[in-house]
């Protein structure tokens, strides 16, 4: 981990070496086997250095929406509220039929995803 935040000052310190600083970022966010209050501290010291606002990110703010999206935010998040309706309701066919509905308008729909259900557009 020190390896790490020594890459990542060495990187800023070369006159702001970014590619340097944000792979030693992207390492230190890899990282399974150390403390989680470490970690998340490394981390927003990294991110007060690149001013990214990281901790402030949620899930929604990283979709990528294509120009040619035939569909919007608000219309996928309605069907999926309707399809969890529908599951709830064990309405499968329903629930198919919205899931294959937005799958025919370019976007993934990640059933059992550990954060929860959530989407992406095909880009």
């Amino acid at each position: 981990m020190l390896d790490l935040f020594g890459r990542f000052d060495a990187a800023v310190s070369d006159d702001l070496n970014t590619a340097i600083a944000l792979t030693a970022l992207e390492e230190t966010l890899s990282l399974k086997k150390i403390d989680q209050g470490q970690k998340l501290l490394a981390i927003a010291q990294m991110d007060a250095v690149l001013g990214i606002d990281l901790l402030q990110l949620e899930r929604a703010n990283l979709r990528v929406q294509p120009k040619n999206a035939q569909i919007s935010a608000t219309e996928i998040e309605a069907a999926l509220t309707s399809r969890k309706e529908a599951r709830a309701n064990k309405d499968f066919a329903a629930s198919d039929a919205i899931r294959d509905d937005l799958i025919a308008k370019g976007v993934e729909v990640m059933d059992g995803d550990s954060l929860g259900w959530d989407w992406k557009l095909d880009v």
